[in-house]
């Protein structure tokens, strides 16, 4: 864990809960390292530790739709010139 804010770390050790359904799912660790990077990134850290601790279910899949939810949307840029 290192080279990890404070709040990285707090976002990890709320999250770890959720994530231990899923233990042998490559998808969920690289799912939680998109949401602890990405949160630092888009500085929605805060949005994000407040949706773990007040999360009433208890899927991976539905924390992580919460999470999503959280951080502003992306344009997919098109690739292709005309």
């Amino acid at each position: 864990m290192e080279g990890l804010s404070a709040k990285q770390k707090k976002i990890l050790s709320l999250i770890k809960p959720y994530a231990i359904s899923t233990i042998d799912d490559p998808n969920a660790e690289n799912m939680i390292i998109c949401i602890i990077l990405g949160s630092a990134e888009y500085n929605v850290e805060d949005k994000v530790i407040d949706v773990l601790e007040n999360f009433d279910g208890l899927s991976f899949d539905g924390i992580v739709k919460e999470i999503i939810s959280i951080f502003p949307p992306v344009e997919m840029a098109d690739d292709e010139k005309e």
